[in-house]
């Protein structure tokens, strides 16, 4: 069900239950249930860096993890958008959904509180500037307020799905 290329992924309950070796018994059949581990790829890793990352879910560069605390550096506000200036710059070369400048993620001191906004302020004009699509976690719609991100959440900023996660 996750592999990128939809000609990899099952296509039937069926095939899906088989793996996940969960189909019912059937008196009389000749189905033989036989545990199976599916094999990972490298871009389907699970292992989750130290600290805190986006992992990307959905979109041109599938598979990618971007550590947050590393992006950051010494500063508190991490810039996503389409534009190369951004801290964490997105390719989107087959729709238009993605914003120059879409959100930003600012973390406290203690680096234990991560927020998103949608968004970004716009120096030239001295003004936030919100998204043209939106910015929604756990498809709830993010405001320049902003959402306080907890491990496992799941931001969708254009056609791009990226999990929150908070590792140690």
């Amino acid at each position: 069900c996750l592999a990128p290329s939809i000609k990899d992924r099952s296509q039937s309950v069926r095939t899906v239950m088989e793996v996940l070796g969960r189909l019912p018994e059937v008196p009389g059949s000749n189905f033989v249930r036989q545990p199976v581990m599916p094999e990972f790829n490298s871009a389907m890793d699970v292992s989750r860096p130290k600290g805190c990352a986006l992992r990307l879910l959905q979109g041109e560069g599938y598979g990618n993890v971007y550590p947050l605390d590393a992006m950051l550096g010494a500063g508190h506000i991490l810039t996503i958008g389409r534009d190369a200036d951004n801290s964490l710059h997105l390719v989107e070369s087959h729709s238009s959904y993605l914003s120059r400048k879409h959100c930003c993620i600012e973390v406290d001191d203690s680096r234990l509180s991560w927020t998103i906004r949608d968004g970004q302020w716009d120096k030239a004009n001295r003004m936030w500037k919100n998204s043209s699509n939106g910015t929604f976690v756990n498809s709830t719609q993010v405001t320049e307020l902003g959402h306080k991100l907890s491990d496992g959440d799941i931001i969708a900023i254009g056609d791009f799905r990226l999990r929150f996660e908070k590792n140690g």
